[in-house]
């Protein structure tokens, strides 16, 4: 048996030097303790790696390297009672980076053998997760490793979502689209941001043209989503003569809050203003029942994407008079924040 494992042990090592590391959660795990004679010391360093394996190809969570953090260990002459000291487990995550650690125990409780796996948050001593089973043999003990590491890895993977849709954001806005996985949000300067949420005004902020325009303007906008932000800022650095009474982007680029500034705000693009509609829409937002909104898509050099509250129907408006006698066409807006969890 202890040469099945050994051959399992060298197998574990060329397998996880093939595998991409997760930034999600840097964890530092270390070898399991064993109490009594339920396997060898060589055994419980090779159930380790492949639970630690297990924990790796779930894509969850990066490792630091096991035997450097058993060294970290024995140099700290760290005690099992160690585990739950706030202080001591940051001394850990200091040295290791890792922001959650690991530990595990092989033991016998009356006629029974348990393998045990626990996860604890390195600021605060706190469990995060843990796993427990019993097993009759050590095929059995190795069959349950990578169900143990799928459990834990879930569990210290989920992001805990401080708000849902149809809440106040922080910036005083309705929470209209939610992402625990995040989203990029470009600013059109050549930054991004990962973001979880997007917020809208309660309120329309104005009903003005699309842009100070007289003719058709070369703006390259997008439509998609995280690219409102992007799409404003492009607007607005495009005319000089912008002004709040003469521009959609405008009125939200310099819209701010109690709790946000100027320049956080952004006029939707088409899929952002589309997810508006769908996930609040006319029955939160005060006064979008039967208004059609801008967006800050362009459709083309003298057309961009409108929507409609009263049906959810998209499409496209000039945003300048075509003959002298016409009227510029004037739709509602509203601003959208992007920020994280």
């Amino acid at each position: 048996m202890k040469k099945f494992l050994m051959i399992l042990f060298a197998t574990v090592v060329a397998v996880m030097a093939g595998f991409a590391q997760s930034t999600q959660k840097k964890v530092a795990v270390a070898t399991f303790d064993v109490i009594g004679n339920v396997v060898t010391p060589e055994e419980a360093e090779a159930i380790t790696e492949l639970y630690i394996n297990g924990l790796v190809r779930t894509g969850k969570v990066s490792i630091f390297d096991r035997k450097n953090f058993d060294t970290i260990l024995a140099e700290m002459k760290f005690q099992s009672g160690d585990w739950s000291s706030k202080e001591k487990t940051v001394q850990l995550q200091k040295a290791t980076g890792a922001t959650v650690l690991g530990r595990g125990q092989i033991f016998k409780l009356g006629s029974s053998f348990y393998i045990s796996a626990t996860m604890i948050d390195a600021n605060t001593a706190e469990i995060l997760s843990a796993s427990k089973k019993s097993f009759k043999d050590i095929d059995e003990l190795v069959g349950l490793l990578d169900t143990m590491a799928s459990e834990i890895s879930t569990a210290i993977s989920k992001v805990v979502m401080k708000y849902k849709i149809g809440d106040t954001g922080p910036g005083g806005g309705i929470v209209f689209y939610v992402s625990e996985e995040g989203f990029e949000v470009f600013d059109g300067k050549g930054g991004v941001q990962k973001c979880n949420y997007l917020e809208v005004t309660k309120e329309q902020l104005a009903c003005v043209r699309w842009c100070p325009c007289s003719k058709d303007c070369n703006i390259q906008g997008a439509t998609g989503l995280g690219y409102g932000k992007s799409n404003t800022y492009k607007i607005v650095s495009y005319h000089s003569s912008a002004s709040s009474g003469n521009c959609a982007a405008y009125v939200c680029y310099k819209y701010s809050t109690a709790t946000s500034s100027a320049g956080e705000w952004f006029l939707p693009s088409k899929d952002e203003l589309n997810l508006i509609y769908k996930n609040v829409g006319a029955k939160i937002l005060a006064g979008a029942s039967k208004t059609w909104h801008w967006s800050s898509s362009p459709y083309d050099s003298n057309n961009a994407w409108v929507q409609s509250f009263s049906d959810g129907q998209q499409g496209y408006a000039r945003y300048y008079k075509y003959y002298s006698e016409y009227k510029y066409n004037t739709y509602c807006v509203r601003a959208v924040r992007a920020f994280s969890n």
